[in-house]
């Protein structure tokens, strides 16, 4: 369960603790992952270097793709904005 404090959503989030227990550790994962990414581009590697994009760009090239019409319905607006 989170819990969204302040208006218009600070960021600022409180988790339950089965949700913490269960999921930590998927969160460490993805800072071990940012920390290289920092590293990767820190030591000059490129952003294609770094986040692998050349293997996606061909990963899509070959794949199936089918391209989705955005939806021209608009955002609902959340609480009061004025």
């Amino acid at each position: 369960m989170a819990l969204h404090t302040g208006r218009g959503g600070c960021g600022l989030v409180a988790l339950g603790p089965d949700i913490v227990r269960t999921r930590v550790g998927d969160a460490e994962a993805k800072v071990a992952c940012e920390v290289g990414w920092e590293q990767s581009l820190a030591d000059g590697h490129s952003m294609q270097e770094t986040f692998g994009l050349a293997a996606a760009r061909e990963e899509l090239a070959t794949a199936q793709i089918t391209p989705q019409t955005p939806s021209k319905r608009r955002p609902e607006r959340r609480g009061d904005m004025s």
